[in-house]
């Protein structure tokens, strides 16, 4: 249950985020389902799903360098 009120949390403070910029159509809300509409996402693992040709040699190793303990 305190699962379902994080994700719950979650989803609702993200959504209320986008609405504040004018994006909240991004978001999915259906009977105990939610998610995000996709298409309006821009994400290279989005890409590569809808196989765009450029995402196949996209990854060269290196995948969140920034953090220090990814």
């Amino acid at each position: 249950m305190l699962q379902i009120q994080y994700c719950n949390g979650l989803y609702g403070w993200g959504k209320h985020a986008f609405i504040q910029t004018k994006r909240g159509d991004i978001f999915i809300h259906a009977w105990q389902r939610r998610g995000i509409r996709t298409d309006m996402v821009d994400c290279d693992y989005y890409d590569w799903k809808r196989g765009k040709p450029w995402t196949i040699n996209a990854y060269r190793g290196e995948y969140m360098t920034q953090y220090n303990w990814a």
